[in-house]
């Protein structure tokens, strides 16, 4: 999953240490420009994922009361990259957003296109939320457009990766495509290596979403090759795609011992570890691993959160757990009509509805999983997803049966 792009955690501490240093002799605006430097040309977050740095958040919240009210560009800059540090604290949530939008407005009105640009991109990443799409997808375009307008080339490039996940989020698949093609393009011209990795994996994923599953594994086996000469997560990445993957194909037993090592360093994969104990006949290890589903974490409203619940629902489905059914679809039905990406690099499980379809099926409710199906297979004829509208063919069979 997301990581930091830095080069070491020492060039952190350093960071840190400058911001404390200038704190300590009275200059808060010297501290405020060294902490900022952490999130210069970020597409994504400088922290490891779903792993908030509480002694940062504390940090930032000195640095900016420490601002004087004068500098009013420095402090929205500062209250937007705050926003960023709180995303992975759950209960900061409605504080970052207004954070975020403060910051966003108080740039709007008094900065230039300049300083605009890196705090739109703050304030979109901070702006992760499913529901906060729309919002979200505002945010993008303006970024394209002003980056575009005043030459900033690899801003541009981000840009365009940040519009493409929302684009393909909403199912607006060929513009998403369209829009990494193009980043792709910029990032090769440029060397700019995290919109290479970001870009690869969504055209890799691009190709198992139509079931091009050797040309998908060709693509991911180049972008993982390049992902292990940087310090940007090496494996949950290309494991999450691979595992997707493998699931349409009903393949993923063969991942088990992979998915047991992943999940062990990145908690959030083990819901998917479940799906493969699961697919290996091994339900009662599954059922021991996760316990019941009133021990289960929530899992963190981000970019990767429609297709981790998507996972999770079939892991409770095979456990025929009625409590967990009727949370997940109260969950997922305000995003029926989206595609379950995973922020286009992590996993594809096509159209959320098709999830709903089977809770719904599962829950005995034969006219709600009618109606989800029937939507889901409309989206997946349209985008071209393949393997994906036959696997909602096959339940739609079931339900009329």
């Amino acid at each position: 999953m997301r990581k930091a792009r830095r080069d070491s955690i020492g060039t952190t501490d350093r960071i840190s240490h400058a911001a404390r240093s200038a704190l300590a002799r009275g200059d808060a605006v010297a501290a405020a420009q060294a902490l900022l430097v952490i999130s210069e040309r970020n597409i994504w977050t400088w922290r490891d994922y779903a792993t908030p740095d509480e002694v940062a958040i504390q940090l930032w919240d000195q640095v900016l009361a420490a601002l004087p009210t004068s500098e009013t560009l420095l402090r929205a800059h500062v209250q937007a990259a705050l926003a960023v540090e709180l995303l992975y604290q759950p209960e900061s949530a409605d504080r970052a957003t207004a954070l975020a939008t403060d910051a966003l407005l108080t740039t709007r009105r008094a900065g230039s296109p300049h300083q605009l640009l890196p705090v739109l991109q703050l304030t979109h990443l901070a702006m992760e939320r499913p529901d906060l799409l729309d919002r979200r997808a505002a945010i993008a375009d303006e970024l394209v457009i002003l980056a575009g307008r005043h030459d900033d080339v690899t801003g541009l490039a981000a840009a365009l990766c940040m519009r493409a996940v929302d684009r393909a989020e909403r199912g607006s698949w060929e513009q998403a495509i369209a829009d990494m093609r193009r980043a792709e393009r910029i990032a090769a011209q440029h060397q700019f290596v995290p919109v290479l990795l970001i870009a690869g994996s969504a055209l890799a994923l691009e190709r198992q979403a139509v079931g091009d599953f050797a040309g998908a594994e060709r693509a991911l086996e180049r972008i993982m090759m390049l992902q292990s000469t940087v310090s940007m997560a090496p494996s949950a990445l290309g494991i999450g795609q691979l595992a997707t993957m493998r699931m349409v194909q009903g393949r993923l037993a063969e991942l088990e011992p992979v998915l047991h090592e992943a999940a062990a360093h990145q908690p959030v994969l083990r819901d998917l570890h479940a799906l493969a104990l699961i697919a290996c006949s091994r339900t009662d290890d599954a059922r021991m691993m996760l316990g019941d589903w009133a021990e289960q974490r929530p899992l963190l409203r981000d970019f990767a959160w429609t297709g981790l619940t998507a996972i999770r629902a079939r892991v409770w489905i095979e456990f025929g757990d009625q409590r967990a059914i009727a949370d997940l679809r109260d969950q997922l039905t305000p995003y029926a009509d989206r595609l379950a990406v995973g922020g286009m690099g992590a996993f594809f499980l096509g159209s959320v509805g098709h999830t709903l379809g089977r809770l719904a099926l599962a829950a005995g409710d034969r006219t709600a999983a009618r109606h989800h199906l029937q939507t889901a297979l409309e989206i997946h004829q349209r985008l071209g997803l393949k393997p994906h509208a036959a696997a909602t063919e096959a339940l739609l069979r079931q339900v009329e049966q």
